[in-house]
């Protein structure tokens, strides 16, 4: 053999492993379930819960029902959505940390399967503002129950819907997103894709970041 043919092997050979490279390192769609996040994941979500058009500005939070901070700021991001309507578009995502908050899981299984009869804020509400009457109690998941009634649910689909693998599915990809954002506490807050080191304590506040400035807030 000489050795224009050894050149002309060798860079066949290079060839083919180039080719392997690029279809080997094609990202793929690796994501399955009904539940899949797309990137970039801080963007709406088709199977997101959201108010608002977002004229102005998008807010998401990722909380957990039966931390009490979550349940102190409840008011005030309630007053933004009421305030700013579709100028404002606010999503809400699962985030519950069992191991501090054991009535969490059963709290957010309850908005979800709310949300499958089309009451996921009504439920998202009644569980906030009556946070101290279920937080700490074993019975919680009746007190759910009960504002499923208030709600005019139909019972025996919502605790279908309560025990199903796919409310947990849901409630799993939510969190799973928030790990991917580096979410580790709650309320996580992120304003216009960027996270809030410091949450805004007041409406005026949010106002400033609302109309112009909110980059400062961002995390560098």
């Amino acid at each position: 053999m000489n050795k224009s043919f050894w050149i002309i092997l060798v860079g066949a050979v290079v060839a083919l492993g180039g080719i392997f490279i690029v279809l080997g390192g094609k990202a793929e769609d690796t994501a399955s379930g009904e539940f899949a996040f797309v990137e970039p994941l801080i963007n709406q979500q088709e199977h997101d819960h959201a108010t608002g058009e977002g004229k102005k500005a998008t807010i998401v939070e990722y909380a957990d029902f039966q931390c009490p901070y979550c349940g102190t700021y409840f008011p005030l991001l309630d007053q933004v959505k009421q305030t700013y309507g579709d100028d404002v578009k606010v999503i809400f995502r699962n985030f519950p940390i069992p191991s501090s908050h054991p009535q969490a899981l059963a709290a957010h299984r309850a908005a979800e399967a709310a949300s499958r009869q089309d009451k996921f804020w009504e439920m998202h509400d009644l569980i906030f503002s009556n946070q101290e009457a279920w937080s700490g109690n074993d019975g919680a998941a009746t007190l759910f129950e009960t504002f499923a009634e208030q709600l005019g649910l139909n019972m025996e689909t919502y605790r279908a819907d309560v025990e199903s693998e796919s409310v947990l599915a849901k409630i799993t990809a939510d969190t799973n997103s928030g790990k991917s954002l580096n979410v580790k506490a709650t309320p996580t807050i992120f304003l216009n894709g960027e996270v809030l080191e410091t949450p805004p304590t007041s409406l005026e506040e949010w106002d400033k970041l609302i109309n112009g400035g909110g980059e400062e807030q961002g995390q560098e």
